[in-house]
């Protein structure tokens, strides 16, 4: 049962548990390499499964690497995202004030969008339930 597996679902995992699974396959192949002939499982492919399983492992480095430098990327667009956003609040918002007297109607425009911006950027996963709610 351990070792039910099928080629789509190696196809699938992710790098880690795809070199868990080879190794644990291993280790139960070794002890029953006799019998597995009869499936056409030679020891070669056995310990072809520990090579290549152990190569694929020396090159996980590089793909954690990759993996911490998306990580950054992303890190530093949240911070200038945050960064245009406050600039936002402290110039944009500041600037729109004189229109609130002089054309209450574009301030309104302009205060809908930024609310619809803010709310777009919070991503909130809260859903009304009632249609009352929606209209507060």
């Amino acid at each position: 049962m351990a070792a039910d597996v099928t080629e789509r679902d190696l196809k699938k995992m992710r790098g880690s548990y795809l070199i868990t699974k080879a190794r644990a396959l291993y280790e139960l192949a070794v002890p029953i390499a006799p019998q597995l002939i009869t499936w056409h499982v030679m020891q070669s492919d056995i310990e072809a499964l520990d090579t290549n399983s152990a190569a694929f492992d020396a090159k996980d480095p590089a793909i954690k690497n990759i993996k911490a430098r998306s990580t950054k990327a992303t890190a530093d667009i949240k911070a200038k995202l945050d960064e245009a956003n406050i600039f936002t609040k402290d110039s944009l918002d500041a600037m729109m004030l004189p229109f609130k007297l002089v054309n209450p109607q574009a301030y309104g425009h302009y205060q809908h969008a930024r609310d619809i911006i803010h709310l777009a950027g919070a991503h909130s996963k809260k859903k009304p339930t009632d249609v009352t709610e929606t209209a507060k």
